[in-house]
C-alpha cells in the first residue's frame, strides 16, 4: 500500500540518509581530532563527561520527545496544508517549551557542581573543576535545541526533509571551527562554546526555512488549545520514558567515570560510533517512518497493521544482525583506522575495541525497539513506553554491580547491551498485544 508518492518518499529517505550521514561523520571527525590531540587524557575525559549530560537532556526534553508528541497532532491539524490552527499550535508549542526549559536550564546550571561530582567521581579535583565550567556552558544548548526541534518536526511533517536533516550539521561544524585554538588546557571549553553557537544557528535556520513555507514561527504565549494539552501529556509521558532509557547510558558512564578518567574516555570512544549509528537509524525512523506510521494506522485495521509490521520488523532484525556481527569482527580494525594516531596508544585502541564489540551487539534489538516505540506513539499507547524500561533498568543495575569489577569498561558496555535487548523485547510484546487486541 502506497501512502505517499514513491518519488517523495525516495527524496525524503535520500535527504535523511545523507543529512544524518554528514552529521554523524562530523561528530566522528571531532572525536578523531580529540583522540589525536589528547588521547584518553584530561581534555578528552572532560569533553566526554560534559557532553553526556546535555546530550541525554536533549534526548529527553527535545529530540524524540518533541517529535513523537508533535508530529501526529500537527499533521492532524492540517500542517501539510498550512492551516491556521496548525500554525497556532506550532508557535504555542515553541513558547510553551521556552517557558518550561529556560528555568529548568537555569536550575541545572546552578546544580552543575553536583552533577560534575556525580558523573565523574573518579576525576581529580582539578579535572572536576574544569568539567563544571564546561558542563555549565553546554547545558545552555537545551533551550535553542528544543525550539529548533519544534521547527524540525514541522518541517518533517510537511515533507521538507532537506533542511530538517542537514541543519543539525551546524552544531558539530561550529565545534570543529574551534580546533585551531586548542591547547593543552582549553579544548573541551572551546568545543562547548562552538556547540552552543551551533544550536542557536540550528534554531534560526530551521525557523527561517519554515517561514519560507508561509508559517509564522516566532514563539508565542500558550493559547487555550485542546491539542496543546494533549501535546504536553504526550510530551511529558514520552520524556519520562526517554529519561528512563537515557538513565541506562548515564549509569554506564557514571560507573565508567568512577573507575577512572581513562575508563570513561575509553567507554565514550568505544560507544561513540555505535551511538552515532543508532542516532542515524533513529533519524530515518523519525523523518521517514513516523509520518508513514501516522498515515498507516488511519488507512487499515490494526490487525493488518500488525501483519505488515511483523514482516517488516523480521527483515530489519535479520539485516541488522548481519551488520552487527560484521562490525563485531572488524572492531579492532575500525578503531585502529579511526582513532590510532597521535596520543592514542595501542593499549588505548585495544580497550576501546573491546568496548565497541560489547556495545555493537545491541544494534538489531535497538532498531526493533525504536520501530515499536514510534508505532506505539502513533497509536497513542504511552503506558507501554514506561513499563518496558523497568525490567531493562533493573537488569542493568544488577549487572553494573558485578561486571565492571571483572571486566572494567567492557563489562559496562556488555551490561548496557543486554539491557537494551530486554527493553526491545518488552516493546515488541507491547506492540503485538496492542495491535492484536481485537482478536482477544
Amino acid at each position: 500500500m502506497s501512502l505517499i508518492r514513491t518519488s517523495a518518499l525516495k527524496r525524503t529517505t535520500l535527504f535523511s540518509v545523507v543529512g544524518s550521514g554528514i552529521y554523524g561523520l562530523s561528530l566522528i571527525l571531532i572525536d578523531i581530532a580529540i583522540a589525536h590531540r589528547y588521547g584518553t587524557g584530561t581534555q578528552a575525559a572532560v569533553y566526554q563527561a560534559a557532553y553526556m549530560i546535555p546530550t541525554l537532556l536533549i534526548g529527553v526534553f527535545s529530540g524524540g520527545a518533541i517529535l513523537g508528541a508533535f508530529v501526529p497532532i500537527f499533521v492532524r491539524l492540517g500542517g501539510k496544508s498550512r492551516e491556521f490552527k496548525a500554525e497556532v499550535f506550532l508557535r504555542t508549542t515553541a513558547g510553551t517549551l521556552l517557558a518550561i526549559l529556560i528555568p529548568l536550564t537555569a536550575l541545572l546550571i546552578w546544580g552543575a557542581p553536583l552533577l560534575a561530582e556525580t558523573i565523574a567521581s573518579g576525576f581529580t579535583a582539578s579535572e572536576r573543576e574544569e568539567l563544571n565550567s564546561t558542563l555549565s556552558l553546554m547545558l545552555t544548548m537545551l533551550v535553542p535545541h528544543a525550539v529548533a526541534y519544534v521547527y524540525y518536526s514541522a518541517l518533517v511533517s510537511i515533507g521538507r526533509a532537506g533542511v530538517a536533516n542537514f541543519a543539525p550539521f551546524l552544531i558539530p561544524v561550529a565545534g570543529m571551527a574551534t580546533i585551531p585554538w586548542w591547547n593543552d588546557h582549553n579544548g573541551a571549553t572551546l568545543i562547548a562554546t562552538g556547540y552552543v553557537l551551533g544550536s542557536i544557528l540550528l534554531a534560526v535556520t530551521t525557523g527561517w526555512r519554515l517561514s519560507l513555507d508561509g508559517f509564522r514561527v516566532f514563539p508565542t504565549s500558550p493559547y487555550r488549545l485542546q491539542e496543546s494539552g494533549v501535546f504536553l501529556r504526550d510530551y511529558f509521558t514520552t520524556g519520562i520514558a526517554l529519561a528512563a532509557l537515557a538513565l541506562l547510558l548515564l549509569l554506564s558512564q557514571i560507573v565508567a567515570a568512577s573507575l577512572s578518567a581513562r575508563d570513561l574516555a575509553a567507554f565514550s570512544f568505544g560507544t561513540k560510533l555505535t551511538l552515532l549509528a543508532l542516532a542515524f537509524f533513529t533519524t530515518l525512523v523519525n523523518s521517514v517512518a513516523l509520518p508513514q506510521f501516522s498515515s498507516l494506522v488511519t488507512s487499515i485495521s490494526r490487525l493488518e497493521t500488525w501483519l505488515l509490521m511483523r514482516r517488516f520488523i523480521l527483515r530489519v532484525f535479520v539485516l541488522a544482525s548481519l551488520g552487527s556481527v560484521l562490525w563485531f569482527l572488524l572492531s579492532g580494525w575500525i578503531v585502529g583506522i579511526v582513532y590510532s594516531r597521535g596520543q592514542f596508544s595501542e593499549t588505548d585502541a585495544s580497550l576501546v575495541a573491546g568496548v565497541q564489540r560489547a556495545f555493537v551487539l545491541q544494534l538489531p534489538f535497538y532498531l526493533i525497539g525504536i520501530f515499536c516505540w514510534r508505532m506505539l506513539n502513533v497509536l497513542g499507547e504511552w503506558k507501554p513506553l514506561l513499563w518496558a524500561i523497568s525490567p531493562a533498568l533493573t537488569l542493568h543495575m544488577v549487572l553494573l554491580y558485578k561486571l565492571p569489577v571483572q571486566y572494567n569498561s567492557i563489562g559496562i558496555a556488555g551490561s548496557y547491551t543486554l539491557s537494551i535487548m530486554v527493553w526491545a523485547l518488552a516493546l515488541f510484546i507491547a506492540l503485538r498485544r496492542t495491535l492484536t487486541r481485537e482478536l482477544r
